[in-house]
């Protein structure tokens, strides 16, 4: 495959009507540039990603227009975008803005319109304001599932049976908000921080946090017996005397003996670290995870994607099929935040602008998928790399691509093709790659048939 030189970045500095000097930073856009006949040869992810951008590529599979990266999304987040009154936030971003899914693209519009009447507000206060009527709606939605899944779990065994309704009142709670009292969850801790850490700058802060909550799934501290070993305290004291800037920090005798304090104290340095920084979302994290520790009510949250994983737990060697399918069908059900704009909004009602920021524009970054799969010995090498939305290539990830095109229209990997070959055909491609392209994905997806006889030409000296 043959492309022009790829540019870098051009600045384009571009000042507001408002004097937000804080903001008038200059925005990273693509230039325009012009292609030729003779080409150097695309060798990394990057110069592909930069290729695509240019020249509009679209997903394989969902057909979205992929128009930035992750690495302009960091620079957005650099240069405090997110944080930027939603004036800003939106003129600056709405060249990229049709770029997203569409649950995305329709709260990006909600916060444009809103911006008309309150310029100066931030993006985190929008999404909080916002919540009230989507908690109210998204209760209407949700509830009705709950009283299915309690209707369907009487067909269960009653060892199942206890489990299920354990687990039903357990996030029923969480979606009233009732305060109840949950066991605290590392891992679960630890994946949510590192959700909210991939908006943070690359600071000691964001290092802080992320040593930090590793410490809390040290085997170590999962044990309820014997008393915890020299060496882990030693590990657990150097990792918070970095974080507090104090080399001679020294743990307490009650620490010392108890997982509780322990697990207290590591929370506590974490929520200094997240206040350091002004991350409200992170502090408020740790205030419910102390709760936890301490054997305090707390009123949860309610999270799809954690009730799904312990529904899934629960039946993992339940051997009824047709039943532990009905259960799963039933919970598909349950809104989230990708296909609903309220699941969103709740979702991010808590959220710090960056967050809010971030998690809008990432799922549409364009991203390079495998079309046979890495992890299937697929190569490594241009021939096998297509143009993928980040949402799209995460939720594939070694799937079949003839289970997982039925998401899909098949039209859209039609016109993906068209795109590819009508590149061949200029000369930005070259003959081989793109016949080898076409080669490995109709040995991935043979349910769709692209037909590229007559389209795809072979130009001498032009896509040699």
């Amino acid at each position: 495959m043959r492309v022009s030189e790829i540019n870098s970045f051009i600045v384009n500095y571009k000042n507001n009507q408002y004097n937000y000097s804080p903001y008038n930073t200059p925005v990273r856009r693509f230039g325009t540039v012009s292609f030729g006949q003779r080409y150097p040869v695309i060798q990394t992810y990057s110069q592909f990603r930069k290729f695509g951008i240019k020249m509009g590529a679209h997903c394989l599979y969902c057909n979205n227009i992929l128009t930035f990266d992750n690495s302009m999304i960091n620079s957005w987040k650099n240069q405090k975008l997110f944080q930027a009154p939603i004036k800003v936030f939106t003129s600056e971003l709405k060249p990229y803005s049709k770029s997203l899914h569409n649950t995305e693209e329709t709260i990006f519009n909600i916060i444009s319109n809103i911006s008309k009447k309150s310029p100066s507000a931030r993006l985190s206060t929008v999404i909080k304001i916002l919540s009230v009527q989507s908690n109210k709606k998204l209760l209407n939605e949700q509830i009705p599932v709950f009283k299915q899944l309690a209707e369907a779990a009487r067909e269960l065994p009653p060892e199942y049976q206890k489990q299920i309704y354990g687990l039903l009142n357990k996030n029923r709670a969480r979606l009233l908000r009732i305060p109840n009292i949950e066991e605290f969850s590392a891992k679960d801790f630890k994946y949510k921080i590192k959700k909210l850490s991939l908006s943070m700058e690359n600071n000691k802060a964001y290092k802080d946090i992320k040593h930090l909550s590793e410490l809390l799934t040290i085997p170590d501290l999962k044990l309820t017996e014997s008393d915890i070993t020299p060496e882990v305290l030693e590990r657990i004291r150097r990792t918070i005397a970095e974080a507090d800037r104090n080399p001679n920090y020294v743990l307490s005798k009650k620490a010392k003996k108890s997982r509780n304090i322990l697990k207290s104290t590591i929370v506590n340095k974490i929520k200094e670290a997240a206040a350091s920084v002004n991350r409200t979302d992170i502090k408020k994290l740790c205030e419910d995870a102390e709760k936890r520790i301490n054997g305090i009510p707390v009123a949860g949250k309610f999270s799809n994607k954690a009730f799904c994983y312990d529904l899934n737990a629960i039946l993992e060697n339940f051997d009824n099929k047709e039943l532990k399918k009905k259960l799963f069908d039933i919970a598909a059900q349950l809104p989230t935040s990708e296909g609903s704009i309220h699941a969103f909004i709740i979702k991010h009602a808590d959220a710090s602008s960056d967050t809010i920021g971030y998690n809008l524009f990432e799922p549409s970054a364009i991203t390079i998928e495998h079309m046979q799969p890495s992890s299937l010995n697929g190569p490594d090498l241009l021939r096998n790399w297509a143009f993928a939305c980040k949402r799209c290539n995460n939720k594939r990830q070694s799937e079949d691509m003839n289970e997982f095109f039925k998401m899909f229209k098949q039209s859209n990997a039609v016109k993906y093709w068209n795109q590819i070959i009508d590149w061949c055909n200029k000369g930005y491609f070259s003959f081989e790659d793109t016949t080898e392209m076409l080669k490995i994905f109709k040995r991935q997806c043979s349910s769709i048939k692209i037909n590229s006889n007559k389209k795809l030409q072979y130009l001498p000296g032009i896509n040699v």
